[in-house]
C-alpha cells in the first residue's frame, strides 16, 4: 500500500486564481482606457465585460479551493502557457498597426472586400442579390420579414449611402468602406468624376513606380484580421511619398484593369499632408 502525501495549501488553485484576476484586470484596463479597439472590434466589448465578471467569479471559487488539501506532487508547468501571454499583455504597450507590415504583400484590386450593390444604390450582402430575394419571397410567401431581418450581431447596420457632392466623390472617415465598395462595383458610373480621399500611403512591389495605394486598415473581429482596403493612385511624384504617411488626395477617377477585371484608379492632381483620424481603424 502506498501512502499519498498531501499539502494543506493548494498552490495550483492559487496560481489559477491569479491568472484569472490578471486577465480580468487587463480587460478592465483596456476597456477603461479606450485602447480595447486596438485589439478587437467594438462589438466584442460587451462579451469582454461579461468575461470580466465570469473570471472574477471563477477566481473566487479557486481561492476557496486553495485552502483544500492538495497532492504533494502537482505539475504546474502547463500554467506557463497562460502566464506568458498574460505577462506580455501588460509589458507590451498597445500600438496602432500601420502599413509597414503590409508593404510588398501584393495588393490586388480583385481581392478588395466588396458588398453587392442593391438596386436602390445601397449595399447588401455578398451572397444575396435583390433578384434572389425577390424569387425567394415568391417561392415562400410570408417570409419577407425574415429575409430582411438583420442578424443579432449587426447592432449598428450601415446606413451611409454613397452620395456625390456636386460632381465629386468626397470620401471621409465614416464613408471610406462604403465608397470603396461602391467605386469597385460601379467604376463605369464614376469614371471621370473628381474625388477627395484621405488615407495612408501603401507601397507594393507589384505596383508601377508612379503608383501607390491610399488605404485604411479595416478590422472585422480583431487585430489578427486587419486588412487594407483602398484605391490605387497614379502620381508622378509617388516615389517621394513615404509609406504610412497620412495624406489627403484630390484627383480624378479613371478605369483600369487587372487580370481582365475593371477597377477604379485615381489620377492624382494634388497631395497634401493630413492628420491622423481619431480612430485609425475602420470597423464595418
Amino acid at each position: 500500500m502506498y501512502n499519498v502525501r498531501y499539502r494543506r495549501f493548494n498552490v495550483e488553485a492559487l496560481i489559477k486564481a491569479a491568472i484569472m484576476l490578471g486577465f480580468a484586470l487587463f480587460f478592465y484596463i483596456t476597456i477603461r482606457s479606450g485602447t480595447v479597439q486596438l485589439y478587437v472590434h467594438p462589438r466584442i466589448v460587451p462579451y469582454m465585460k461579461f468575461s470580466i465578471a465570469a473570471m472574477l467569479l471563477i477566481a473566487v471559487f479557486l481561492v476557496r479551493s486553495a485552502f483544500m488539501p492538495q497532492v504533494a506532487r502537482v505539475k504546474t508547468a502547463y500554467l506557463l502557457f497562460f502566464i506568458i501571454p498574460l505577462a506580455a499583455s501588460f509589458l507590451i504597450p498597445p500600438s496602432v498597426m500601420d502599413t509597414s507590415g503590409l508593404s510588398g504583400n501584393n495588393f490586388k484590386p480583385s481581392q478588395q472586400p466588396k458588398a453587392a450593390p442593391a438596386s436602390d444604390g445601397s449595399l447588401s450582402s455578398d451572397f444575396t442579390s435583390p433578384d434572389d430575394v425577390g424569387s425567394l419571397i415568391n417561392e415562400y410567401p410570408g417570409t419577407s420579414e425574415e429575409l430582411y431581418e438583420i442578424p443579432e450581431y449587426q447592432e449598428d447596420p450601415i446606413d451611409i449611402q454613397p452620395q456625390l457632392q456636386g460632381d465629386k466623390v468626397i470620401v471621409d472617415d465614416a464613408s471610406f468602406a462604403v465608397w470603396n465598395d461602391e467605386l469597385y462595383y460601379n467604376v463605369d458610373k464614376y469614371a471621370g468624376k473628381g474625388i477627395e480621399i484621405k488615407g495612408q500611403v501603401l507601397k507594393d512591389s507589384q505596383l508601377k513606380p508612379d503608383e501607390f495605394v491610399v488605404v485604411r486598415l479595416m478590422m472585422s473581429c480583431c487585430t489578427a484580421d486587419l486588412q487594407p482596403i483602398g484605391i490605387i493612385c497614379r502620381y508622378d511624384d509617388a516615389g517621394k511619398l513615404a509609406s504610412n504617411t497620412w495624406i489627403k488626395i484630390n484627383g480624378k477617377i479613371v478605369r483600369d484593369s487587372y487580370e481582365g477585371e475593371l477597377y477604379p484608379l485615381i489620377e492624382v492632381e494634388s497631395v497634401e499632408n493630413a492628420s491622423k483620424p481619431e480612430e485609425e481603424y475602420l470597423y464595418p
